[in-house]
């Protein structure tokens, strides 16, 4: 068994960059953090740095400018955020009404896409939601080699964070898709492994839900044998306080 605690607001990419617009900027406005990553030095002839020569090539092959320079983008910075500020609405939108009804299979394509096209854990872990409904969220994940442990088996933080995501938007759904809402505890047993290629359902489903507080259920099953590998429990904060998000 396994106990994480954490007190990130939903882990999701769009809360964090709502709070800063109203945090660092005026209102109606977005900001976008940019990191600078200090340079690798490697060794010439090294694995990294022939992968770096290669990707220079391909590059340098797809510049065709008539002065050989690399062509400007054709989205300014203010259009860039324009569009995401409108994914962002988009995104709050479906989750208000997945906290009314069940989410079609259209509206349901187009979280995935949001979560595909936006930095997050879920996009690197390679999470698909399936359904997303007012108490019941499920969500997918393909096993890949790099999800494994050195053993070959799937590392059991994965499943951790499958109920972190699943258990996460089940809270923020139940609570109306306006509170925030911060995980408190994360408790997953592992009850069964798993190999790349399963394919891990997880199913979140209310313990208890009251004014301020939720435990969820998240129950991860090997689609294939049906066999339950995981089980996590998941306490969240609901934060009714808007005053919260300026702090």
């Amino acid at each position: 068994m396994v106990s994480y605690s954490t007190g990130q607001t939903l882990g999701y990419g769009w809360q964090t960059i709502v709070t800063q617009s109203h945090t660092q900027s005026q209102p109606g406005s977005v900001v976008v953090d940019r990191c600078q990553w200090p340079p690798i030095e490697v060794g010439k002839g090294t694995r990294v740095d022939n992968r770096s020569s290669r990707i220079k090539e391909r590059g340098d092959r797809r510049v065709s400018t008539s002065d050989g320079q690399a062509p400007e983008s054709t989205q300014s910075p203010e259009q860039a955020a324009e569009q995401a500020l409108r994914a962002l609405q988009r995104f709050q939108e479906l989750s208000v009404a997945g906290a009314q009804r069940p989410l079609t299979d259209d509206e349901v394509a187009e979280v995935n896409e949001f979560t595909a096209r936006h930095p997050s854990l879920d996009r690197l872990l390679g999470v698909r939601y399936r359904v997303v409904e007012p108490q019941r969220i499920q969500i997918a994940l393909t096993i890949r080699e790099d999800h494994l442990q050195p053993w070959g088996i799937t590392n059991g933080g994965v499943y951790s964070s499958l109920g972190e995501t699943a258990g996460s938007m089940a809270s923020f759904l139940a609570a109306g898709s306006g509170p925030i809402v911060m995980g408190t505890s994360n408790e997953t047993h592992f009850l069964r492994p798993s190999s790349a290629g399963d394919v891990i359902v997880s199913t979140a489903t209310p313990e208890n839900l009251g004014r301020t507080s939720h435990l969820w259920r998240i129950e991860h099953r090997n689609e294939g044998s049906g066999k339950l590998c995981a089980l996590t429990f998941l306490k969240t904060t609901v934060v009714v306080d808007k005053s919260f998000s300026d702090k």
